[in-house]
């Protein structure tokens, strides 16, 4: 029987119920289910736990292996809507800051540069790569990005910290870096990552400007100056322009932490992608 979408159900949800229906076809116990799929997939048993309960969304590359595992067609773990068709992906290389990433990327119709467009794909001596719009060459067509998968080194997850005080952006964030093979951990307060901090360091963290209670600056500059860690630190703020977050403040802190800054509302698959750059950046000056 056809598992079919309710309207209640996430994308990640649906996923999950195929996922789990071929493996109780398979005669796969429940409780050998999350190790089976960690073995899979190269990932811990704690995060495939999330992929089977629907907490995380399932990537297309990720579905292709389980059903290679189980020796079905892809189709059979794909809904009927919401995914990309896995045929049309197209190898390609994401640049950002100057830095080539392996990814899939599914193009859109042609377009022309637009400040309203942010990524683009073009086609250059039988190559494709994506880029920011304003990069864009101007000797070639170039193509509307509708989805991006970053091809992720997993022999090492990224530790993540994301701060933000709106607990549904924080797991939002989280949720997606976990999809893309990251070791997300959420906190809502400057204080509880400080805490955290005494007993563990991470590769990157995510921080919103403006909190409650002020802003991450003190944190920042524990991070900076106290603890001496020069882990990328992407400082995200959604009141650039309706005056509650103050721009000098922003950009005297960006200069004087070498901050990544980022305009809310964030692109995902490329906020992904940027991680892992400057996280593989930061593990070769080690």
């Amino acid at each position: 029987m056809d598992i079919l979408p309710t309207a209640a159900e996430t994308d990640a949800e649906v996923i999950a119920d195929l996922v789990r229906a071929l493996m109780e076809r398979k005669g796969l116990p429940k409780e050998e289910r999350s190790r089976t799929l960690a073995t899979i997939l190269d990932l811990s048993v704690q995060q495939c736990y999330k992929y089977l309960k629907g907490r995380v969304e399932l990537t297309v590359s990720q579905l292709r292996k389980i059903a290679g595992y189980f020796d079905v067609p892809l189709e059979v773990l794909l809904p009927i809507s919401g995914l990309p068709d896995p045929e049309a992906g197209i190898e390609a290389t994401l640049l950002s800051d100057e830095a080539g990433i392996c990814c899939t990327v599914w193009t859109g119709t042609q377009v022309v540069i637009s400040r309203s467009i942010d990524w683009i794909a073009y086609e250059k001596n039988g190559r494709w790569y994506v880029d920011r719009c304003r990069q864009a060459p101007t000797d070639r067509p170039i193509f509307f990005v509708e989805h991006i998968e970053v091809t992720i080194d997993r022999s090492r997850a990224f530790s993540v910290a994301v701060l933000d005080d709106s607990q549904e952006t924080t797991k939002s964030i989280c949720s997606h870096l976990e999809s893309a093979g990251f070791n997300a951990e959420p906190f809502y307060t400057p204080d509880s990552v400080k805490q955290a901090l005494q007993t563990k360091r991470f590769d990157c963290y995510i921080f919103d400007w403006l909190l409650s209670n002020g802003t991450s600056q003190d944190l920042i500059h524990t991070i900076r100056a106290e603890l001496k860690n020069s882990a990328p630190i992407f400082l995200l703020t959604g009141e650039w322009d309706t005056g509650r977050a103050d721009k000098t403040d922003i950009q005297r802190a960006v200069a004087s932490y070498n901050l990544i800054a980022k305009i809310k509302p964030v692109h995902m698959d490329i906020l992904v992608a940027e991680i892992y750059s400057a996280s593989q950046k930061q593990e070769s000056s080690d």
